[in-house]
């Protein structure tokens, strides 16, 4: 691991030891910046996925796929270097990685109001977003920005421009 790495992890252990047990939404800013998949990662990840079969298009400018343990040594290779380095991050807060899947908005967007079942961190990898929650100031997120919010929290999402992000869940160790 590069000191570069040993610092970032010791920041956003710092960030998520209080927000993840004491469930509370946490910005990451500029977290793990170098890793992050690009657009043409995205671009073949959602062709594999329709290839596959499983990708979710609920909108007409918005597409989700989950990322497979193939796709994380392929096309998302990236991506693969960035879940390590959660891994270790997570292993020290006592949390697994659930599932992990990219979403792609190609237009400006809003999501309305929702909650998200599982506690999971959205990394912003293009683009920028707001996410306003119930209750909670307002985040802007940047390229590179990544933010926890525990499962449950009604949140909305405002696309500003066209989008790529990854999504991973969280599961708490038994």
């Amino acid at each position: 691991m590069r000191c570069q790495d040993g610092e970032i992890l010791a920041n956003n252990r710092e960030l998520l030891q209080d927000a993840i047990p004491n469930g509370f939404i946490q910005h990451l800013p500029g977290f793990y910046v170098e890793y992050l998949p690009e657009w043409p990662d995205f671009i073949a990840l959602v062709e594999a996925s329709r290839k596959r079969g499983d990708l979710d298009q609920r909108r007409d400018l918005y597409v989700r796929a989950p990322i497979t343990e193939e796709d994380a040594n392929t096309v998302m290779r990236k991506a693969n270097k960035y879940s390590l380095l959660l891994g270790r991050l997570f292993d020290e807060l006592d949390v697994n990685l659930g599932s992990a899947y990219i979403t792609f908005a190609t237009g400006d967007e809003d999501w309305p109001m929702h909650a998200d079942p599982k506690n999971s961190i959205f990394v912003l990898c293009e683009g920028s977003v707001t996410w306003s929650f119930e209750g909670h100031e307002d985040v802007t997120l940047q390229k590179g920005d990544a933010i926890y919010f525990p499962g449950g929290t009604m949140h909305k999402v405002v696309a500003h421009e066209p989008r790529a992000a990854f999504m991973i869940t969280l599961e708490e160790v038994d």
